[in-house]
């Protein structure tokens, strides 16, 4: 099924911007900002929103959509005019709007901005008009010759607002020259260079593991994608510009040279990457989107973007590590030289020099995981070049993929690579080595939450049941799971390993009193699902079945004597949680605002 896009602006003016991406391949419908709202809160993300700015307060509605978890990793394009002041345009951009699109936008230029939020919509390869023969054209389905209108649509618009910032009065209106700007020439793509087929994913180890780096600071969290001008400025790249597009020569690839992202998952690759010490590049591509890693000995020791938004000065903006008027001056040095531009913010004085380094990891790490939620797009090897920026040395991978894991892959996401909730979990202690749990926790920069799962992850409750727990927070559990899977700290089995019976002295009573207990306890803690031990997707009968068991097995019939005389107060307490519990869950509307209730706490 086409991505869905969502046009935030008036029905009866947005007929023509509906019709042209229908036209482009994508589900798409207008609806109100209201609406939006109403949709995430449901948790029917669209795939993309496009907001008009003529029709909607762009200021308000980024603020609430930017506001709430789920709304913040939408992709927005915002779609109008320049008019009007540009400063407020930039304001918006930094509440987090992946792209501004001038209007009237042609159809090219539309193309590009959905392609890099959504990937592409499978639109059919161009036709030459001329002959009616196919023409040979990049995997994205657009010519060099349409790529090069939409880079000078895109480029055209960003200097416009950059001019009007800077307060100028005259502003060229022709297309851009690429190479005035000295944005390189868009590459030839090979019509062989997608992903193979017959690809493998076996894998090769050496015999001894990558030496152990040391761990850094923690990064930032936050993440965007961001507008097309990506070309000219240090932090980003254009795609590789060798012509060999396999591992260098004389090096035995881990994996195969090219794969699907359906196949492995970016985390799991980049472990198989560091467990084999790989050499080179990694490049990893959705659409219209790159990004390459550069290793070393399997480990990271750089990572560029060929999209804007992934610039290292931009990043610095939307940290508050520079400032407006910093940031103009930034663009302009970086742009008017070579080498490093982290070093060259650092002579100019707008970078302390004690904190280069851990501001160049933070940038690198944010490149690098923006990729793991992507579950279409292919990944390559390649060969490694040199790079000006070697901001990630001594940065584990290991810490990579926990951080990446924990702030970027939704539940469901990681549900799926886990293989389902009836898995049992079991934490192999052995794998921990160094420090044990403690040395492993404080490598991964667990919180004391996830440090507390260790212990209880022995293989005997599945996923299923560890996630019923009350205290359960179901993303960092699954996160932390699926982290020590692919680190190979955790098995998945799919069932228990029953240990050997060992007989004890019977005694009904202590039987009976412990099951009391533990139940009452149960209801006392509020978690009607767990008091009637079933899972928050049972039906109705599912909930009456439960309730009239455990009924059963607390009748005072089916107890000891003593136990029932003893207890006779706590067992009415626990007919009546019980009773409540089926009574809440049974009825759908109930229900309903039951779990909105959890949600909330």
């Amino acid at each position: 099924m086409a991505p869905e896009v969502l046009i935030v602006g008036e029905a009866s003016r947005r007929a023509d911007l509906l019709e042209r991406i229908v036209g482009l391949g994508y589900e798409a419908a207008v609806c109100t900002r209201t609406a939006l709202e109403q949709r995430i809160a449901r948790v029917d993300v669209p795939g993309a929103v496009v907001v008009c700015t003529e029709d909607v307060d762009p200021r308000a509605l980024m603020t609430a959509l930017r506001a709430t978890r789920r709304g913040s990793g939408v992709p927005v394009t915002l779609y109008g005019p320049l008019g009007g002041r540009s400063g407020d345009l930039a304001d918006v951009l930094d509440l987090g709007a992946d792209h501004f699109l001038e209007a009237p936008a042609t159809d090219d230029a539309l193309a590009a901005a959905l392609d890099e939020l959504l990937g592409p919509s499978g639109r059919p390869a161009a036709t030459s008009a001329s002959s009616g023969s196919h023409l040979a054209v990049p995997s994205n389905g657009r010519s060099d010759a349409d790529t090069d209108i939409v880079m000078g649509q895109l480029h055209r618009t960003l200097d416009i607002l950059e001019a009007r910032l800077r307060d100028r009065e005259d502003v060229e209106s022709d297309e851009l020259d690429l190479d005035a700007l000295g944005v390189p020439a868009l590459p030839e793509v090979d019509e062989g260079s997608g992903t193979s087929g017959a690809a493998s994913d076996s894998l090769e180890l050496p015999s001894t593991s990558a030496p152990r780096a040391r761990a850094p600071a923690r990064r930032d969290r936050t993440e965007r994608l961001g507008h097309g001008e990506a070309r000219r400025e240090e932090g980003t790249s254009s795609r590789a510009t060798s012509t060999h597009d396999g591992p260098p020569s004389g090096v035995q690839p881990p994996v195969a040279e090219r794969g699907s992202l359906d196949r492995m998952e970016v985390p799991r690759l980049l472990w198989t990457l560091h467990r084999a010490r790989y050499s080179g590049s990694l490049v990893i591509e959705q659409g219209r989107v790159e990004k390459r890693l550069r290793w070393q000995d399997g480990e990271i020791t750089s990572a560029t973007s060929n999209v804007g938004h992934d610039r290292l000065i931009d990043g610095l903006l939307r940290r508050g590590l520079l400032t407006r008027e910093q940031y103009a001056h930034a663009r302009r040095l970086v742009a008017s030289g070579s080498g490093p531009s982290g070093a060259r913010l650092v002579e100019a004085g707008m970078l302390k020099p004690a904190e280069l380094s851990r501001v160049l990891r933070a940038h690198f790490i944010r490149i690098i995981d923006s990729t793991f939620p992507w579950t279409e797009g292919q990944w390559r090897l390649a060969p490694g070049e040199a790079s000006e920026e070697e901001g990630l040395a001594g940065t584990p991978v290991s810490l990579v993929v926990a951080e990446g894991v924990r702030h970027r892959m939704e539940s469901a996401q990681l549900l799926a690579l886990l293989g389902g909730v009836e898995l049992r979990p079991r934490f192999v202690v052995e794998s921990a080595t160094e420090g044990g749990t403690r040395g492993l926790a404080e490598r991964l920069l667990m919180s004391a939450s996830e440090e507390a799962w260790l212990g209880r992850l022995d293989g005997t409750a599945t996923l299923r049941e560890l996630l019923a727990r009350p205290e359960t927070d179901e993303l960092e559990l699954l996160g932390l799971v699926y982290t020590l899977h692919v680190l190979e700290h955790v098995e998945l089995a799919a069932q228990v390993e029953e240990p050997a019976a060992v007989a004890a002295p019977l005694d009904p009573v202590g039987l009976d009193m412990a099951r009391i207990d533990e139940r009452l306890q149960l209801g006392r803690e509020g978690d009607y699902f767990a008091v009637l031990g079933v899972p928050r997707d049972a039906a109705r009968l599912e909930v009456r079945r439960a309730h009239a068991d455990l009924l059963l097995t607390f009748d005072e019939a089916n107890l000891e004597r003593t136990v029932a005389q003893r207890l006779r107060a706590e067992l009415e307490e626990l007919r009546d949680l019980l009773d409540e519990a089926r009574d809440v869950l049974a009825d759908e509307g109930l229900r309903s605002a039951y779990l909105a209730q959890l949600e909330e706490e």
